[in-house]
């Protein structure tokens, strides 16, 4: 398995707060994302202990550990992220794929859909939009995702075809470059 290759090193990470136990989307709780500041923690302090720098490290998640892995890799400036079937836009998943109360939970009025509360459910939109507006390489990108997972594939997955000409232009010149050119 992945973790016994010895020539490389391996952090797993799984968080089980959440409305169900089954996780917060690597935030945390009504607006404190203690989580969230705990994983950076873990991440720094592996990273510094193996001498190893975020550029050299390619983040992998499923589901809501994808939200995490594209997250941190983000923050991070990692070399790479594998993000598989990713809750990109939390609003997003909770009217379309039944999360309702998983995205409250993390949100300080426990309202998901509303605006005031993007700071909480659109961390990865913010992010990207953050990271291009600067000019900053974004890690490589590799996104999966299945044409039936409502409420991520068509709803969040962009697609240069949905963009306008500049927009197009921006996310080719930043995510499709990522994602053809090698690791």
């Amino acid at each position: 398995m992945l973790g016994s290759d010895p020539t490389h090193h391996w952090l797993f990470i799984c968080e089980e707060f959440g409305a169900d136990g089954d996780g917060t989307y690597y935030t945390g709780e009504r607006g404190d994302f203690f989580v969230e500041r705990a994983v950076r923690r873990i991440i720094r302090t592996v990273l510094d202990q193996l001498g190893i720098e975020p550029h050299e490290t390619v983040m992998i998640g499923s589901s809501g550990g994808a939200t995490g892995a594209l997250k941190f890799a983000l923050e991070f400036d990692c070399r790479g992220v594998v993000a598989i079937c990713p809750h990109i836009d939390l609003d997003i998943c909770a009217a379309l794929q039944g999360r309702m109360a998983h995205v409250a939970f993390i949100c300080p009025d426990s309202d998901p859909l509303s605006e005031a509360n993007h700071l909480y459910t659109r961390q990865i939109s913010r992010l990207l939009d953050g990271r291009i507006a600067e000019g900053d390489t974004l890690p490589h990108l590799y996104v999966q995702s299945c044409r039936d997972d409502h409420g991520v594939f068509d709803e969040q997955v962009v697609s240069p075809a949905r963009l306008d000409e500049h927009e197009a232009d921006t996310f080719r010149e930043h995510v499709l470059v990522n994602m053809l050119s090698p690791w």
